[in-house]
């Protein structure tokens, strides 16, 4: 009877260790991935949720910034077709999503 004890209790011990240090974290966390594009806008959606830059297109979030070049704050509406643009984005589900666009007035200081 004793060692039956003894057998219920280390199996309940190694039970209570192997849960206790069980690894919860069965899916992979990826990082987004930001990256830098730069070039002009050749086309802007009717409702200012995407644009295409050198014929690679982007999706604008409603979190995504507008500034020029001293990083003065700008509207959406300053975004239009023919203008010079750096990208800030991420690789988001949808697409590739724009976190930040600076409006460039004077390339390499032209």
């Amino acid at each position: 009877m004793k060692t039956k004890k003894k057998v219920i209790a280390a199996v309940f011990f190694t039970v209570l260790v192997v849960l206790l240090n069980w690894n919860t974290n069965f899916a992979q966390v990826v990082r987004d991935h930001s990256f830098f594009y730069s070039g002009i806008i050749s086309t802007i959606s009717g409702d200012f949720r995407s644009i295409t830059v050198n014929n690679k297109s982007f999706l604008l979030a409603g979190d995504t910034k507008v500034v020029d070049q001293q990083g003065n704050n700008l509207g959406i509406h300053e975004l239009k077709p023919g203008i010079n643009v750096d990208i800030d984005a991420i690789k988001g589900s949808a697409g590739l999503v724009i976190k930040k666009i600076v409006i460039v007035k004077n390339p390499m200081g032209v």
